[in-house]
């Protein structure tokens, strides 16, 4: 009686989902319905079916904005932040420190100097969508897409800053949060010159960040290279059944039983699924690699497949195009911005 009564509920919902999308996107319901066949629908395929309007960058969805309303809009970014009556108000109250930490733990940036100069970007730890996040001791525990894109585009709109040196040290992670950061480096490229540093290690996702660089300068043991895709899926369905906890499931949809990963764990549906969605990522890695290396992609496809080089490895193949540390990627960097001191030039 329970699952009879879930079940209803189920079809009301699915029922209203499928219409409301339906009539917003002014498609027919039958549409609709088969991208929810296809479980995920890759973007270009959403397009075609009028799912959505478009595939594009966060900047170009900022032009369309601005086209829209005629004009850039202003952004707020700070709005609600506490002023400095806030402050002292909250002084008075015992827990106030508390509220103050992330200030203390975040102090001012210092301004860029007013004369021409080569900025470095810190690129490290694993990439993921968001902010940046640092532990107590201070040190960085992941990158995140937002804060890097905006560094970048810091430099971006600096006219005084003639070159960037863009210093990774990253052993991959989120494939769309290294897709934003690589889109953010080519807006630079269109202004400025950009020289990717790589560290102890920039592989697969650290290289995806990288490789549209105008040069890549890695060291003789950098871990690179990595040019892949993986997913994992957690699989507890047997642990559950050797416990004794049976799981029920009461869907609605297309596939929606073959789905539950605590009763069957990774079924052959949801294995293809996942394989489309990762074949179309090592495409585009494969396609965006081969453009900024300027490489054959079916040369470049034998250098991929997910193997991982050492940086004189790389530079032997292509992947990189010198071996060195941090000042020797400022030195081409302030050769490339026209000639700037790299002994006199502020850092």
């Amino acid at each position: 009686e329970q699952r009879e009564v879930i079940g209803l509920l189920l079809d009301e919902y699915y029922n209203q989902l499928l219409d409301t999308i339906a009539a917003n996107r002014k498609v027919e319901r039958a549409v609709v319905e088969s991208a929810f066949k296809d479980v995920l629908v890759l973007p270009s395929e959403a397009v075609k079916a009028g799912l959505i309007s478009g595939v594009g960058f966060e900047d170009e969805f900022d032009d369309q904005v601005a086209a829209l309303l005629g004009g850039k809009p202003e952004v707020i970014e700070h709005y609600g932040d506490k002023s400095a009556e806030d402050v002292e108000a909250m002084l008075g109250n015992p827990f106030a420190a508390f509220a103050l930490l992330p200030k203390l733990l975040n102090p001012p940036k210092k301004e860029a100097p007013k004369e021409p100069y080569v900025a470095i970007v810190y690129a490290t730890g694993v990439i993921q969508s968001g902010k940046s996040q640092a532990g107590f001791d201070g040190t960085v525990s992941s990158m995140g897409s937002e804060t890097i894109v905006k560094a970048l585009d810091k430099t971006y709109e600096d006219d005084n800053c003639k070159a960037v040196v863009f210093r990774v040290n990253s052993p991959g992670g989120s494939a769309l949060a290294s897709d934003m950061i690589w889109r953010a480096i080519e807006r630079v490229k269109t202004k400025k010159k950009v020289v990717a540093s790589m560290g102890s290690v920039a592989g697969s996702g650290g290289y995806w960040i990288s490789m549209g660089c105008d040069a890549i300068v890695a060291q003789p043991c950098t871990i690179t290279g990595s040019l892949g895709v993986v997913s994992m899926l957690p699989n507890l369905s047997v642990a559950l059944k050797d416990l004794g906890i049976n799981v029920e499931v009461v869907a609605k949809g297309p596939h929606g039983d073959q789905l539950s990963l605590l009763k069957y764990g990774p079924t052959p549906e949801l294995k293809a699924v996942i394989n489309k969605m990762m074949s179309n990522v090592y495409a585009s890695f494969i396609e965006k690699a081969s453009k900024g290396r300027r490489m054959d992609k079916t040369k470049l496809e034998t250098l991929a497949r997910g193997r991982v080089w050492t940086g004189r490895q790389a530079e032997e193949r292509g992947l990189v195009d010198e071996l060195g540390g941090l000042q020797d990627s400022i030195n081409i960097a302030c050769v490339m911005a026209g000639g700037l001191n790299p002994k006199t030039t502020p850092i």
